[in-house]
Protein backbone atom coordinates (compact mmCIF):
# COMPACT_ATOMS: atom_id res chain seq x y z
CA UNK A 1 0.00 0.00 0.00
CA UNK A 2 3.33 2.46 0.92
CA UNK A 3 4.76 1.78 -2.60
CA UNK A 4 1.27 2.32 -4.24
CA UNK A 5 0.31 5.27 -2.46
CA UNK A 6 3.96 7.08 -2.83
CA UNK A 7 3.65 6.17 -6.28
CA UNK A 8 0.49 7.63 -7.16
CA UNK A 9 1.43 11.50 -4.90
CA UNK A 10 4.82 11.35 -6.80
CA UNK A 11 2.78 11.49 -9.95
CA UNK A 12 0.08 13.43 -9.43
CA UNK A 13 0.37 16.88 -7.53
CA UNK A 14 -3.21 17.68 -7.66
CA UNK A 15 -6.05 15.19 -7.25
CA UNK A 16 -9.26 14.16 -6.56
CA UNK A 17 -10.36 12.55 -3.64
CA UNK A 18 -11.44 9.24 -5.44
CA UNK A 19 -8.25 9.31 -7.79
CA UNK A 20 -6.76 8.44 -4.77
CA UNK A 21 -9.03 5.57 -3.55
CA UNK A 22 -8.66 4.20 -7.15
CA UNK A 23 -5.27 3.85 -6.73
CA UNK A 24 -5.28 2.55 -3.48
CA UNK A 25 -7.32 -0.13 -4.97
CA UNK A 26 -10.62 -1.33 -4.48
CA UNK A 27 -9.71 -3.86 -1.56
CA UNK A 28 -9.74 -0.97 0.82
CA UNK A 29 -11.96 0.07 2.45
CA UNK A 30 -13.45 4.12 2.97
CA UNK A 31 -12.15 4.09 6.82
CA UNK A 32 -8.30 3.11 5.75
CA UNK A 33 -8.68 5.70 3.06
CA UNK A 34 -9.91 8.47 5.52
CA UNK A 35 -6.66 6.95 7.48
CA UNK A 36 -4.21 7.71 5.39
CA UNK A 37 -5.99 10.96 4.29
CA UNK A 38 -5.47 12.16 7.84
CA UNK A 39 -2.09 11.13 8.26
CA UNK A 40 -0.62 12.95 5.30
CA UNK A 41 -2.93 16.16 6.15
CA UNK A 42 -1.21 16.18 9.85
CA UNK A 43 2.19 15.49 8.18
CA UNK A 44 1.83 18.30 5.77
CA UNK A 45 2.72 15.79 2.89
CA UNK A 46 -0.66 17.15 1.59
CA UNK A 47 -2.88 20.23 1.87
CA UNK A 48 -6.94 20.55 1.33
CA UNK A 49 -7.63 22.65 -1.49
CA UNK A 50 -11.17 22.45 -1.17
CA UNK A 51 -13.37 19.37 -0.05
CA UNK A 52 -12.71 16.17 -2.11
CA UNK A 53 -9.68 17.88 -3.89
CA UNK A 54 -5.84 17.74 -2.46
CA UNK A 55 -2.27 19.43 -3.41
CA UNK A 56 0.80 17.12 -2.89
CA UNK A 57 3.61 19.22 -1.12
CA UNK A 58 6.72 19.41 -2.84
CA UNK A 59 9.80 17.78 -1.06
CA UNK A 60 11.38 20.65 0.91
CA UNK A 61 8.27 23.46 0.53
CA UNK A 62 6.34 24.59 3.25
CA UNK A 63 2.45 23.17 3.13
CA UNK A 64 1.37 26.34 3.90
CA UNK A 65 2.64 28.53 1.25
CA UNK A 66 4.45 26.15 -1.75
CA UNK A 67 3.40 27.71 -5.26
CA UNK A 68 -0.05 25.82 -6.42
CA UNK A 69 -0.51 25.37 -10.04
CA UNK A 70 -3.89 26.98 -10.62
CA UNK A 71 -4.76 25.50 -14.04
CA UNK A 72 -4.14 22.13 -11.88
CA UNK A 73 -6.39 23.27 -9.24
CA UNK A 74 -9.47 24.21 -11.50
CA UNK A 75 -8.96 21.20 -13.59
CA UNK A 76 -9.44 18.84 -10.44
CA UNK A 77 -12.26 20.93 -9.25
CA UNK A 78 -15.21 19.31 -10.97
CA UNK A 79 -15.03 15.53 -12.24
CA UNK A 80 -16.08 17.60 -16.09
CA UNK A 81 -14.02 20.56 -15.59
CA UNK A 82 -12.54 21.96 -19.29
CA UNK A 83 -10.49 25.11 -18.66
CA UNK A 84 -11.82 27.85 -20.14
CA UNK A 85 -11.37 31.44 -21.86
CA UNK A 86 -8.65 33.22 -20.67
CA UNK A 87 -7.29 30.20 -18.46
CA UNK A 88 -7.11 27.96 -21.60
CA UNK A 89 -5.09 30.63 -23.58
CA UNK A 90 -2.99 30.53 -20.24
CA UNK A 91 -2.82 26.23 -20.44
CA UNK A 92 -2.10 26.45 -24.41
CA UNK A 93 0.57 29.47 -23.86
CA UNK A 94 -1.03 32.17 -25.48
CA UNK A 95 -1.83 34.21 -22.58
CA UNK A 96 -0.59 37.44 -22.37
CA UNK A 97 -0.88 38.25 -18.50
CA UNK A 98 -1.50 36.16 -15.54
CA UNK A 99 -4.52 36.19 -13.47
CA UNK A 100 -5.57 36.03 -9.94
CA UNK A 101 -8.73 34.45 -11.65
CA UNK A 102 -8.84 30.57 -13.09
CA UNK A 103 -11.84 29.72 -15.19
CA UNK A 104 -13.48 26.55 -15.92
CA UNK A 105 -16.80 24.78 -17.09
CA UNK A 106 -18.58 22.41 -15.93
CA UNK A 107 -21.62 20.63 -15.93
CA UNK A 108 -22.36 20.24 -12.04
CA UNK A 109 -22.45 22.47 -9.22
CA UNK A 110 -20.71 25.69 -9.65
CA UNK A 111 -19.26 27.80 -6.80
CA UNK A 112 -16.45 30.19 -6.62
CA UNK A 113 -13.57 28.98 -4.69
CA UNK A 114 -10.55 31.16 -3.06
CA UNK A 115 -7.16 29.51 -2.52
CA UNK A 116 -3.83 31.26 -1.36
CA UNK A 117 -4.85 34.41 -2.97
CA UNK A 118 -6.61 32.87 -6.36
CA UNK A 119 -10.21 33.00 -7.44
CA UNK A 120 -11.38 29.84 -9.11
CA UNK A 121 -14.89 30.51 -11.01
CA UNK A 122 -17.04 27.74 -12.48
CA UNK A 123 -19.17 29.04 -15.26
CA UNK A 124 -22.04 26.74 -16.89
CA UNK A 125 -21.09 25.57 -20.72
CA UNK A 126 -23.36 26.88 -23.33
CA UNK A 127 -26.94 25.09 -23.20
CA UNK A 128 -27.37 25.63 -26.91
CA UNK A 129 -24.21 22.86 -27.22
CA UNK A 130 -25.84 20.36 -25.37
CA UNK A 131 -23.93 16.99 -24.24
CA UNK A 132 -21.42 18.29 -27.31
CA UNK A 133 -19.88 21.05 -24.65
CA UNK A 134 -17.01 18.74 -23.52
CA UNK A 135 -15.98 17.24 -27.39
CA UNK A 136 -16.86 20.23 -29.72
CA UNK A 137 -13.78 22.74 -29.80
CA UNK A 138 -11.64 21.15 -26.69
CA UNK A 139 -8.31 19.00 -26.68
CA UNK A 140 -5.70 17.75 -23.59
CA UNK A 141 -2.48 18.79 -22.49
CA UNK A 142 -0.28 17.75 -20.57
CA UNK A 143 0.85 19.99 -17.10
CA UNK A 144 3.06 18.65 -14.74
CA UNK A 145 2.30 15.50 -16.24
CA UNK A 146 -1.27 15.13 -15.90
CA UNK A 147 -3.67 15.24 -18.20
CA UNK A 148 -5.51 18.68 -18.35
CA UNK A 149 -8.84 19.22 -20.35
CA UNK A 150 -8.82 23.10 -22.16
CA UNK A 151 -11.25 24.61 -24.56
CA UNK A 152 -9.12 25.24 -28.11
CA UNK A 153 -7.54 27.52 -29.36
CA UNK A 154 -10.49 28.32 -31.58
CA UNK A 155 -13.09 27.53 -29.45
CA UNK A 156 -11.56 30.21 -26.90
CA UNK A 157 -10.89 32.98 -29.42
CA UNK A 158 -14.66 32.92 -29.85
CA UNK A 159 -15.51 32.31 -26.57
CA UNK A 160 -13.71 35.01 -25.47
CA UNK A 161 -15.22 37.49 -27.89
CA UNK A 162 -18.71 36.37 -26.77
CA UNK A 163 -17.83 36.63 -23.13
CA UNK A 164 -14.61 39.38 -23.47
CA UNK A 165 -15.16 39.98 -19.02
CA UNK A 166 -13.77 36.30 -18.59
CA UNK A 167 -10.26 37.19 -20.94
CA UNK A 168 -9.35 40.49 -19.06
CA UNK A 169 -11.29 42.85 -21.40
CA UNK A 170 -10.63 43.52 -24.94
CA UNK A 171 -7.41 44.43 -24.89
CA UNK A 172 -5.70 41.30 -23.04
CA UNK A 173 -8.30 39.32 -25.76
CA UNK A 174 -7.12 41.31 -28.90
CA UNK A 175 -3.17 40.36 -27.46
CA UNK A 176 -4.25 36.57 -27.06
CA UNK A 177 -5.16 36.70 -30.33
CA UNK A 178 -2.40 37.95 -32.03
CA UNK A 179 -0.09 35.34 -30.05
CA UNK A 180 -1.99 32.82 -32.43
CA UNK A 181 -0.02 31.43 -34.69
CA UNK A 182 -2.84 29.96 -36.64
CA UNK A 183 -6.08 28.46 -36.49
CA UNK A 184 -8.28 25.81 -37.92
CA UNK A 185 -11.12 27.93 -39.42
CA UNK A 186 -13.54 25.01 -39.97
CA UNK A 187 -13.50 24.08 -36.37
CA UNK A 188 -13.84 27.90 -35.83
CA UNK A 189 -16.72 27.83 -38.07
CA UNK A 190 -18.18 24.78 -36.70
CA UNK A 191 -18.12 26.43 -33.26
CA UNK A 192 -19.42 29.86 -33.74
CA UNK A 193 -22.56 28.53 -35.84
CA UNK A 194 -22.93 25.83 -33.40
CA UNK A 195 -23.17 29.09 -30.20
CA UNK A 196 -25.93 30.98 -32.85
CA UNK A 197 -25.02 34.39 -31.29
CA UNK A 198 -24.94 36.31 -34.70
CA UNK A 199 -23.44 38.87 -32.07
CA UNK A 200 -19.99 36.68 -31.87
CA UNK A 201 -20.25 36.40 -35.68
CA UNK A 202 -19.78 39.73 -36.24
CA UNK A 203 -16.88 39.97 -33.69
CA UNK A 204 -15.23 36.68 -34.37
CA UNK A 205 -15.29 37.78 -38.25
CA UNK A 206 -13.90 41.80 -37.42
CA UNK A 207 -10.68 39.37 -35.18
CA UNK A 208 -10.29 36.87 -38.49
CA UNK A 209 -9.96 40.22 -40.89
CA UNK A 210 -7.57 41.40 -38.42
CA UNK A 211 -5.21 38.28 -38.91
CA UNK A 212 -6.12 36.97 -42.27
CA UNK A 213 -2.79 37.15 -43.33
CA UNK A 214 -1.26 36.09 -40.52
CA UNK A 215 -3.18 33.05 -39.91
CA UNK A 216 -3.57 32.24 -43.83
CA UNK A 217 -6.96 31.99 -44.37
CA UNK A 218 -7.87 31.19 -47.74
CA UNK A 219 -9.81 33.66 -50.39
CA UNK A 220 -13.61 34.39 -49.81
CA UNK A 221 -13.57 32.88 -45.71
CA UNK A 222 -15.69 35.56 -44.89
CA UNK A 223 -18.64 34.10 -46.99
CA UNK A 224 -19.16 31.47 -44.72
CA UNK A 225 -19.71 33.84 -41.96
CA UNK A 226 -21.70 36.98 -44.10
CA UNK A 227 -25.29 34.76 -43.58
CA UNK A 228 -25.00 34.70 -40.35
CA UNK A 229 -24.50 38.39 -39.48
CA UNK A 230 -26.81 40.10 -36.72
CA UNK A 231 -29.75 42.09 -39.02
CA UNK A 232 -28.60 45.54 -36.88
CA UNK A 233 -25.17 46.61 -35.43
CA UNK A 234 -24.08 45.31 -32.49
CA UNK A 235 -21.09 46.24 -30.64
CA UNK A 236 -17.67 44.57 -30.31
CA UNK A 237 -17.57 45.77 -26.64
CA UNK A 238 -20.13 48.00 -25.36
CA UNK A 239 -22.21 51.20 -26.21
CA UNK A 240 -19.94 54.35 -25.45
CA UNK A 241 -18.88 57.54 -27.47
CA UNK A 242 -16.70 57.09 -30.20
CA UNK A 243 -17.73 53.75 -31.81
CA UNK A 244 -17.34 53.84 -35.53
CA UNK A 245 -19.54 51.18 -37.78
CA UNK A 246 -17.55 48.57 -39.33
CA UNK A 247 -20.21 47.77 -42.57
CA UNK A 248 -18.48 45.06 -43.46
CA UNK A 249 -19.11 43.30 -40.08
CA UNK A 250 -21.90 45.76 -39.33
CA UNK A 251 -20.29 46.03 -36.30
CA UNK A 252 -19.52 48.93 -33.89
CA UNK A 253 -15.82 49.10 -32.40
CA UNK A 254 -13.95 51.53 -31.06
CA UNK A 255 -12.43 54.42 -33.47
CA UNK A 256 -9.30 53.97 -31.44
CA UNK A 257 -8.62 50.33 -33.12
CA UNK A 258 -9.88 51.02 -36.33
CA UNK A 259 -6.99 54.01 -36.08
CA UNK A 260 -4.21 51.56 -34.72
CA UNK A 261 -1.33 50.58 -37.24
CA UNK A 262 -1.98 46.47 -36.67
CA UNK A 263 1.38 44.63 -37.18
CA UNK A 264 -0.65 42.13 -38.66
CA UNK A 265 -2.40 43.80 -41.44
Amino acid sequence: MRRSTNRFLARNPVFRLEEFRAALGAGRSAQTVRNRMTQFLASGRLVRVCRGVYAVTPLGEDPDSFALDPLLVASRLSRDSVLAYHSAFEALGYANQVFSRTTYLTAGHRRERHFRGQTFVALAPPKCLGERWRDLGTETVSRSGLAVMTTSRERTLVDCLHRPAYCGGLEELLACASALPSVDFDLLVEYLLALRSPTVVARTGFVLERHSRQWHLERGWDERLTPYLPRSPAYLLRREPGNVLVRRWRLLVPASLLREESPLR
